[in-house]
């Protein structure tokens, strides 16, 4: 299911194992230990500009990439998709929260 979900002609995607992506529109990358303050996020190929929630950072995925980025037990690396219509409702949000610091 991950690999329909994730993008099928992307051989990279078959054995992703520490991110979830929800629909098309986001991707999650937890840190799964205490002290961990950057994950590698697989962006797949094809997928657009995806917006880091935390941090408002943006990267494009090409043709497939890994990305570092922030994370933290309990703070995700928390990706949307740049055009997604919930982007600029997840980001808005976010920026009302108290600022996070990595």
């Amino acid at each position: 299911y991950q690999r329909r979900v994730h993008g099928p002609d992307d051989a990279n995607t078959y054995s992703l194992r520490y991110q979830v992506m929800l629909g098309t529109e986001m991707i999650i990358c937890p840190a799964f230990r205490p002290g961990i303050t950057r994950v590698q996020c697989y962006l797949p190929s094809g997928s657009g500009t995806w917006t880091h929630l935390f941090t408002m950072a943006r990267v494009a995925a090409g043709n497939g990439m890994w990305y570092e980025c922030s994370a933290a037990m309990g703070m995700p690396c928390a990706l949307v998709k740049h055009d997604s219509k919930w982007a600029s409702h997840l980001t808005s949000a976010i920026r009302k929260l108290k600022p996070v610091v990595f």
